[in-house]
C-alpha cells in the first residue's frame, strides 16, 4: 500500500511503500499451544527417585525463605487454575549479576532497514524507529507485526473468519490483563524509554530444583552453590577457625544429565572429557550477584542480612526442594 499524501509531506515516507509482513503462523494453532502451556504445572520433587524431602528441615527451610527471598520471588499455589505468576524486576545495579545481556538489549543498535519511520509500542507511547536504533524496539516491532498478520496463503474470506475466532477466542478464554511493572526497577524516561530493561526479573520459584544451572546467563551450577558467595580478590580461603570458606565454582563442567541430588542441579564434575567447561571468568559469564544468603547483596529494604550458616542453607535447599 502506498504511504498516504499526508505522510509524505510530513517527511515519513522517503517515496517508499508500507511494509506488509506476510508469515505461514497458524495463529489458531498458535492458540492451542499458548492454552496447553497456561494449564502445565511446575513439576515436583520425584521423591522415589531423588530420595525423599525432609520435611522437618524444609519447615525450617520455609521460615529462611520468607525472610531473604519471598520479598522478590512470589509464592503461588501451583495447582491451582486461577494462579498468576507475577515477576518482581530488581535493578541489576542492586542486584550486581552479570550486566552483559541487558547492556546488549538495551545499547546494541542496528540499522532498522525497512522498518525506518515505523512506529513501536514502549511504555511511554509510540517510538517512531530510526536509521538506527536498539535491537529490542527492531525485534518487537518485527515479532508483533508477524504474529498478528494473517496466512496470504489462505483464502480472503477464511482469513477474515479466522481474525474474528481470534478475537473472540481472546475475549473469552485469556483472563490475563496487562499489569504495570513490579518492582524496584529504574523507570522509563524520554531520553531512556527502555530503562526497565535493565532488571533481573525474578519469578516464582515452583519447580525451580528443575531447572539448573541458575542464574540468567547459567554460570552458577546448582542451588547449593547460589547460596554461596563468589570469591573475589582479597577473599580469604579459611575462616578464623581454620575451616575452609566455600565459594561459587568459577569453573565447571556442563553437558552431564546426571541429576546431583545433594546440590539440586547437574553433576559439574568428573567428565572433563566428554563436557563442556564453563568459564565465568569470560565476558557475559560472571558468576557474581544474587548472594543474599551469602550477606553480600541487600534486600530491597536496604538491610544485608546475615550470611546463612551451613546448616540453613541445607534447610532452605530442602524446602526449594517442596516447591
Amino acid at each position: 500500500r502506498v504511504l498516504s499524501l499526508g505522510s509524505r509531506l510530513g517527511g515519513q515516507g522517503y517515496g517508499r511503500y508500507q511494509i506488509d509482513f506476510k508469515s505461514s503462523i497458524n495463529k489458531v494453532n498458535l492458540r492451542r499451544v499458548e492454552n496447553q502451556i497456561r494449564s502445565l504445572q511446575s513439576p515436583l520433587w520425584p521423591q522415589d527417585i531423588l530420595g525423599q524431602i525432609n520435611w522437618q528441615q524444609a519447615a525450617q527451610g520455609e521460615k529462611i525463605f520468607e525472610r531473604y527471598c519471598i520479598s522478590c520471588h512470589k509464592n503461588i499455589q501451583r495447582d491451582e487454575p486461577s494462579r498468576r505468576v507475577i515477576s518482581h524486576i530488581s535493578k541489576l545495579s542492586k542486584i550486581n549479576t552479570d550486566p552483559v545481556l541487558a547492556d546488549n538489549t538495551i545499547n546494541y543498535q542496528g540499522y532498522s532497514g525497512l522498518l525506518r519511520n515505523q512506529y513501536v509500542d514502549s511504555s511511554l507511547g509510540k517510538l517512531v524507529i530510526e536509521k538506527k536504533m536498539p535491537v529490542a524496539s527492531l525485534v518487537k516491532f518485527s515479532t508483533g507485526n508477524v504474529v498478528t498478520h494473517t496466512d496470504p496463503d489462505r483464502l480472503p474470506g477464511f482469513r477474515s473468519v479466522e481474525w474474528l475466532w481470534g478475537i473472540l477466542k481472546a475475549l473469552k478464554d485469556n483472563p490475563i490483563k496487562k499489569s504495570a511493572r513490579q518492582g524496584n526497577f529504574q523507570p522509563a524516561a524520554p531520553e531512556t524509554p527502555l530503562a526497565p530493561l535493565m532488571g533481573y526479573k525474578a519469578r516464582s520459584l515452583n519447580g525451580i530444583w528443575a531447572t539448573a544451572p541458575y542464574l540468567h546467563n547459567g554460570s552458577v551450577p546448582n542451588l547449593y552453590e547460589l547460596l554461596l558467595p563468589k570469591k573475589r580478590p582479597g577473599d580469604p580461603d579459611f575462616d578464623e577457625n581454620g575451616e575452609e570458606i566455600e565459594y561459587r565454582s568459577d569453573r565447571f563442567l556442563v553437558g552431564s544429565r546426571q541429576f546431583d541430588p545433594i546440590k539440586v542441579g547437574f553433576r559439574s564434575t568428573g567428565y572433563e572429557d566428554q563436557g563442556f567447561i564453563f568459564n565465568t571468568s569470560l565476558r557475559a559469564n560472571s558468576n557474581a550477584g544474587h548472594e543474599y544468603a551469602a550477606g553480600r547483596t541487600a534486600q530491597l529494604d536496604g538491610r544485608i542480612l546475615e550470611p546463612l550458616t551451613a546448616e540453613q542453607r541445607s534447610q532452605l535447599l530442602e524446602y526449594l526442594k517442596s516447591l
